[in-house]
């Protein structure tokens, strides 16, 4: 590691430790107001996928219910979600632009705070600033913290640049720690192409004989990456999605592709322990048992092929690279939730050991 990425994370911690525990909490309560100024109370959530139905069920939570979702998904335009309305962005605008904050539910925000901005919306503002507003809510289960807490984590940061690589992953996690603690989008380095965040091949080895398990398909978002990447020389792909709505979509996706011979939808869902999960449509329950991940390489399959399929930052970025790394289609590590114990087996044998049980809810 050269002097110049140890100091950049030093600059960065110093000037985190320059600022008072008092100031830091100052802070956090009022950078939501900054974005949205006369509109903190009147909020329209823009993104109605899971973030921004999280960030409903949070803001009910905090006995805040926002006036509208806004999604640029036509299928969701007119409908609502828990008895909130879903417009179109342009509707939403010309009704609420001067009247409300849009607050900006989606995982990778930037090209919606454009597109918001462009369509003359005054108050704009990313989730992080709500979540800050109200961190007995949110914080920190939505993958953010409170800034006046970081310093106390200052041995750890450091400890997690010592144990990166590659110069790519040091900028990554000095630009993260400085936008987290004061949301600054230009600390950000550019984010990857969307066809190299999931499967650097630096990493991985394609297989013919590979069986690729998408855990938390969706809508086959990351279907066209793996085909190009593999060059269609696979063996099947396991998408497990629960959410139906999302699975017709997954099969259209499918088609267009020419994979439906070789895709299978399981309407399962995926958890790391038995529990009860609700889904969509409201009143269908299932039992998720399985957590899948590879007994070499846990970090890669469950950081970013499984567990958090639609992951804008891959998890491999942020480890030192393996060495001698054999193709990930050798084995997998599957978790019983009923006997609570690891069972590998070939990847080959996925569809039997990663199925669960359709069970009704209590």
């Amino acid at each position: 590691m050269n002097a110049s990425e140890a100091n950049q994370l030093e600059v960065v911690l110093q000037r985190i430790g320059s600022e008072s525990f008092e100031a830091a909490q100052a802070r956090e309560k009022s950078t939501f107001a900054n974005f949205a100024g006369q509109n903190e109370e009147r909020l329209i959530l823009f993104g109605a996928g899971p973030l921004g139905r999280l960030v409903l069920h949070g803001l009910n939570q905090a006995g805040l219910r926002p006036i509208t979702f806004a999604d640029n998904n036509e299928r969701l335009w007119n409908t609502d979600i828990e008895g909130v309305p879903v417009l179109a962005p342009s509707t939403a605008s010309d009704l609420y632009r001067d009247s409300a904050c849009f607050v900006v539910t989606i995982y990778n925000g930037s090209p919606a705070r454009h597109q918001l901005k462009a369509l003359g919306c005054k108050n704009v503002a990313p989730s992080a600033a709500l979540f800050w507003k109200y961190g007995e809510v949110f914080t920190p289960n939505f993958g953010i913290e409170l800034p006046h807490k970081l310093p106390a984590y200052a041995d750890e940061i450091k400890a997690c640049r010592e144990a990166l690589a590659d110069e790519d992953s040091r900028r990554e996690l000095a630009g993260q720690l400085e936008w987290r603690y004061w949301l600054d989008d230009d600390a950000l380095p550019p984010s990857l192409s969307p066809s190299e965040t999931y499967f650097p091949m630096d990493l991985m080895v394609p297989s013919e004989e590979e069986v690729f398990v998408d855990c938390g398909s969706f809508q086959g978002d990351i279907l066209p990456s793996f085909t190009s990447h593999w060059n269609g020389k696979f063996k099947h792909i396991f998408a497990i999605e629960p959410d139906p709505q999302n699975r017709e979509v997954l099969g259209t996706t499918a088609g267009n592709l020419g994979l439906k011979d070789r895709l299978t939808a399981l309407p399962t869902q995926s958890a790391s322990k038995v529990a009860w999960c609700p889904l969509h449509p409201p009143g269908q329950w299932r039992r998720g048992l399985w957590m899948v991940g590879s007994r070499q390489f846990p970090w890669s399959v469950e950081g970013w092929m499984i567990s958090r399929g639609r992951s804008r930052q891959p998890t491999s970025r942020w480890i030192s690279k393996a060495r001698n790394h054999r193709p990930l289609s050798e084995r997998l590590a599957c978790f019983d939730g009923i006997t609570q114990s690891w069972q590998f087996a070939p990847i080959t044998e996925v569809s039997t050991c990663g199925k669960s049980p359709i069970s009704s809810g209590p």
